[in-house]
């Protein structure tokens, strides 16, 4: 059978979407090599617009700064960032009804805090200072240096008086984690660290933050601050987890099986679905690689 040449073939066109989604998701999370190098590669079928050069080194400044973050950079970071982008860490009040979400310290992991996304300059300040101050209690627990124990304290001074400038209805909350964050100031070496305060000094932190700081770069300049395909990834994960709740069993034919089969994880046949468990620590050493949909999706086939 010949293929109209005015046509569009049908794998093609179903590949043109998801490749667009892609090159967002690179786009957005400040990959500028991988995303020029992916959209060399999708071009034949899902043609990319070109970025003026003054997008590009935008890019290239966001993509600095966040890697400086993940580091543990947090002043180098911030000098930049208030060069580059003036508007995201302003020094202007914040509005009294901040649209922010906050955990409580210690946070239990690095995914809850992803959903934390301020966007008042006021309060992505104040998480500046704080990992500021843990890097300094960091250095200070490695090198057991009394004199950056000093600088630890007046950083946490300084996170203090960020706190006090807060509305009224943020201030609870923020006092609570403050007061976490000090009780670190009373350990000189990480033995002493105890075990409900050592997650305030986990490098998971770094990259949240750097995901904070890389949404309200993007709010700033009017951009879309979160891929489709992350949404979409973060709806079908609360679906999955929802029918794994109600113990909502999938048949053996339905597609999701297709998917994971296709990467060869076992499903259970009907004769095994009385005695095959998969156990909870597996689920978790899957969700640790930064694939919460494929944890969920093996944690909802889970016999019940």
């Amino acid at each position: 059978m010949h293929h109209d040449p005015g046509t569009t073939r049908p794998v093609v066109a179903a590949r043109r979407p998801t490749a667009r989604l892609v090159l967002e998701y690179l786009v957005l999370q400040g990959h500028t090599r991988a995303a020029q190098a992916y959209a060399r590669d999708i071009a034949p079928i899902a043609p990319a617009p070109r970025l003026a050069p003054a997008d590009v080194e935008r890019m290239r400044v966001r993509q600095h700064i966040l890697r400086l973050v993940r580091h543990g950079h947090i002043e180098e970071a911030r000098r930049l960032c208030d060069e580059a982008f003036p508007a995201v860490l302003a020094d202007t009040p914040c509005a009294e009804e901040a649209p922010v979400q906050v955990v409580e310290a210690p946070a239990p992991d690095a995914a809850a805090w992803a959903l934390q996304r301020p966007r008042e300059p006021a309060v992505l300040r104040l998480h500046m200072d704080m990992q500021l101050y843990l890097e300094g209690v960091r250095a200070m627990l490695s090198t057991r240096n009394e004199a950056l124990a000093d600088t630890a304290l007046v950083q946490m001074q300084a996170v203090s008086q960020r706190i006090a400038a807060l509305p009224a209805s943020l201030q609870p909350t923020y006092r609570s984690i403050a007061h976490e964050l000090a009780g670190l100031l009373a350990c000189r070496t990480w033995l002493d660290i105890p075990s409900h305060r050592s997650p305030l000094l986990d490098r998971a932190r770094r990259s949240v933050l750097a995901a904070q700081l890389n949404y309200a770069i993007l709010a700033a300049q009017g951009t879309t601050p979160e891929p489709l395909l992350m949404r979409a990834a973060q709806h079908a994960t609360l679906a999955w987890e929802s029918l794994h709740t109600r113990r909502i069993t999938l048949p053996l034919d339905h597609p999701a099986t297709a998917f994971l089969r296709a990467r060869r994880f076992q499903v259970p046949s009907r004769s095994q679905r009385d005695t095959t468990l998969l156990p909870r620590f597996q689920l978790a050493e899957l969700a640790r690689d930064h694939s919460p949909l494929r944890a969920a999706m093996l944690a909802s086939s889970r016999p019940s």
